[in-house]
């Protein structure tokens, strides 16, 4: 009898090992991008995939303007940290801003290519529509610290920010 519980017990423990290890296994060509989804039942009685990702929770970031010859900051709701404050700085001031009297020195259609941490410092590349901002030594400074202050101010662990233009370093592209 003794002989009996312990082999069901090393089965079940068998067993619960090969679930766990079969978890992430994917079925025969369902690809790796697919979103697991269940059934549910609307109250009409018709089914309705959902989705079992949570939703994604909002971050409070500030943004660097100018206004003036001053640097100010703008509290902004964004979904992923320090890359949304990037995406916000971007899209420049909105309306409300603007009519407080808020600019930017980025031109217009700035990407970020890549942003990266490696140890406390913050690696961004931008697209080279960063280089369309005129000439001036004035313009580029304003540019460079619009984006630095906004890292710096959304990640303390970061101490400095590389900018670059599609790999290019910011000191070598961005002459006045």
């Amino acid at each position: 009898m003794r002989n009996r519980a312990w082999m069901v017990m090393v089965l079940v423990i068998f067993l619960a090992f090969a679930v766990i290890a079969c978890s992430g296994c994917e079925k025969p060509g369902s690809g790796t991008d697919t979103v697991k989804q269940d059934k549910t039942e609307n109250v009409d009685g018709s089914d309705k995939a959902t989705s079992e990702q949570p939703p994604i929770e909002k971050t409070t970031v500030e943004v660097f303007f100018i206004k003036g010859e001053s640097l100010i900051s703008y509290a902004r709701q964004v979904d992923g940290g320090v890359r949304g404050a990037l995406d916000e700085l971007l899209a420049g001031p909105v309306e409300s801003e603007k009519a407080q009297g808020a600019e930017t020195a980025i031109p217009e259609g700035v990407k970020v290519i890549d942003y990266a941490l490696e140890g406390t410092a913050a690696k961004i590349d931008f697209s080279r529509e960063l280089l369309n901002y005129g000439g001036g030594s004035a313009m580029v400074d304003a540019i460079i610290t619009q984006i630095t202050r906004t890292v710096l101010e959304n990640n303390p662990g970061v101490d400095s920010v590389e900018i670059s233009v599609e790999g290019v370093p910011s000191n070598e592209c961005m002459q006045p």
